[in-house]
């Protein structure tokens, strides 16, 4: 007799508990034990001394929003990490951002707290207000440039952190970014590694903006009522509300060109180089150091290397290296169509190349064409295979000219 046939059903096909809500607001899904904070405008933190009064931005790890401080009355950030957040990376960001003093290029720590919600315990950390990333400028502008108001400044004022971060021993690091954030430019992650992802447009005087002056710039939140798609009433692990995140071209228009180096969850002080763990960086942007987790050459290289990709890209409608789906091996035989050979030390043996140069890289450059020859000097030194061969960041500040000081 044969044995009776067992009938296993289909897997049930994933539904999603809310509709989406478009590239400027949060995976809403997220929404869940283990995830965001669920702000909404009006919530109060901390004892009632943060009143939230509009959004700023998000991340895969993070949502940022602009609050009122009722102690001091000026305008802050709140970074709100999900609960599921690993507790050593908002540990080493808080470290580092103490040990960082003030410095004009680099983001300010202004307090830090837990808060608990229906999805945990979420640390948030409170810094000066900013404006968008310049990748999301970047990227939500037609032609992909960045204003050319602005692309001078804020290049010599990249370089000028970087420098610092390394004069205080600091390597910056960064994380992957998500597939869904790589098919859509880097637009969602704001805070990403030391790219233009990780640097943010500052506004003048914004934090002691009056809300009046706040909502007549920025107008007032842009908000939808969030339904559940089974009809059940939305709990407490989601806010009422779903809140855009204001238009990043209309806050370039407020900007000058100032700005801070963000998102310091991976950096890690060089002389505690990352021997035990595997540094997270972009693809895009990842030294060869970091593409082949050879940890032990692991340092401030990696970060001046992430740099010149950076300058490439403020200059310009592209990236330096050309991946349209960020797949390491095309980023790595790319690199060797600019650089030649690389060294027999990694991949297990030389992959053969002669190297094109950064030319084909900086033609189109959106500078003059005495910027154009500055700017391939500076990253020709920058992106070199041997991270010993790199140019270090204060040699790169040296190189800046004063047109792009003033």
């Amino acid at each position: 007799m044969s044995s009776p046939s067992t009938s296993i059903p289909p897997p049930a096909p994933y539904s999603r508990i809310y509709d989406y809500a478009g590239d400027r607001v949060e995976n809403l899904e997220a929404y869940q034990p283990g995830g965001y904070f669920p702000a909404d405008i009006g919530t109060t933190v901390h004892g009632s001394r943060y009143h939230i009064v509009h959004k700023l931005g998000f991340g895969t790890y993070s949502t940022v929003w602009l609050a009122k401080d009722t102690i001091s009355s000026r305008l802050v950030a709140l970074k709100f990490l999900r609960a599921d957040a690993d507790p050593a990376r908002h540990e080493a960001e808080s470290r580092i951002l103490r040990l960082l003093r003030p410095h004009p290029c680099v983001l300010e720590l202004i307090d830090e707290f837990d808060v608990d919600s229906a999805n945990g315990s979420h640390r948030c950390l409170v810094t000066e207000p900013l404006g968008p990333s310049l990748a999301t400028v970047k990227y939500e502008t037609p032609d992909n440039c960045l204003p050319q108001r602005l692309t001078r400044t804020v290049a010599a004022q990249s370089i000028a952190g970087v420098a610092y971060l390394h004069a205080r021993g600091v390597v910056h690091g960064g994380t992957f970014p998500s597939p869904v954030s790589l098919l859509k430019h880097l637009l969602i992650l704001t805070y990403l590694d030391l790219h233009i992802g990780n640097i943010l447009l500052a506004l003048p005087n914004l934090a002691s903006w009056s809300l009046e002056q706040l909502y007549s710039t920025l107008g007032d939140p842009d908000t939808d009522r969030i339904t559940r798609n089974d009809g059940l009433p939305v709990t407490s692990s989601a806010p009422k509300f779903s809140v855009r995140r204001p238009d990043p071209r209309a806050l370039a228009k407020l900007a000058t060109g100032t700005i801070r180096i963000v998102d310091f969850g991976e950096a890690f002080l060089e002389r505690e180089a990352p021997i035990g763990r595997c540094l997270q960086t972009a693809v895009l942007v990842a030294a060869p150091e970091v593409l082949f987790d050879s940890r032990s050459e692991v340092g401030k290289g990696a970060d001046v290397w992430a740099l010149g990709c950076a300058l490439v890209e403020v200059f310009g409608d592209g990236r330096m290296v050309q991946s349209f789906f960020a797949d390491r091996e095309e980023v790595i035989t790319d690199l060797v169509k600019i650089l030649g050979g690389m060294p027999r030390r990694w991949a297990g043996g030389e992959r053969e190349g002669t190297g094109t140069g950064l030319g084909e890289r900086v033609k189109w450059l959106q500078v003059e064409e005495w910027e154009r020859v500055v700017v391939e000097r500076m990253v020709e030194g920058m992106v070199k295979w041997e991270p010993r061969e790199r140019v270090t960041a204060a040699e790169v500040e040296s190189m800046v000219p004063e047109a792009w000081r003033e």
